[in-house]
This record gives structure tokens, sequence and C-alpha cells, in this order.
């Protein structure tokens, strides 16, 4: 999630996720997966360049001390974009090739 956070252009969000889930981690001794550290080492930097290190680290620290279940709640509501413009028909065939409905 903090990864679509920086992209989103919501790099002090992804900071904040990024503390509490490091301590979560640290809490449960489970280390980011390989396959995974290369993607996670670029949307870092990508905030901290956003950011610059001081509010960077700041902001990670804060996530730090944040309870995993309230870190969301201080995000706010999520809004996504609706996937189908409004106004616009659907193009896409009512069941799937394998016949299934939506």
């Amino acid at each position: 999630m903090a990864g679509v956070l920086v992209t989103q252009e919501e790099p002090a969000q992804a900071a904040r996720l990024w503390g509490t889930a490091e301590a979560l981690r640290e809490a449960i001794g489970a280390p980011i997966w390989p396959v995974e550290r290369a993607s996670y080492e670029r949307s870092v930097a990508a905030a901290r360049n956003h950011l610059g290190e001081r509010a960077f680290a700041t902001t990670w620290a804060a996530g730090r001390i944040i309870p995993p279940g309230l870190v969301l709640v201080a995000q706010g509501a999520a809004t996504m974009p609706p996937l189908i413009p409004t106004g616009q028909p659907s193009t896409r065939p009512a069941t799937s090739p394998a016949g299934l409905t939506k």
C-alpha cells in the first residue's frame, strides 16, 4: 500500500505506513521478502527524495509508534477512481470467456 501511496504523491502517508509496518515486522520477526526488496527500496527512496531526509525520518518514526489498526484510520477514507468512466457504457461482455457472469 505504501508503494501505491508514493505513486499517488502521498509520500508522508507512505512513510508513516512503512514505519508502522517495520515495527510490526520487528515484533513478529518477519523480514521483507528478498523478491520484494528492490521494489520496496525504490519506493522508499522516492518518498525520501520527495519529503527530504528530515521530514521522512520524522514521519517514519511517528509511524513506528502508531498501533497498526490506527495507521489506516489516520490516513482517512480511501478513494478510487471509477473503473469505468461515468456516462460511458461498458464494452465488456456480460460473461467472461469461461462463461462466468459478473
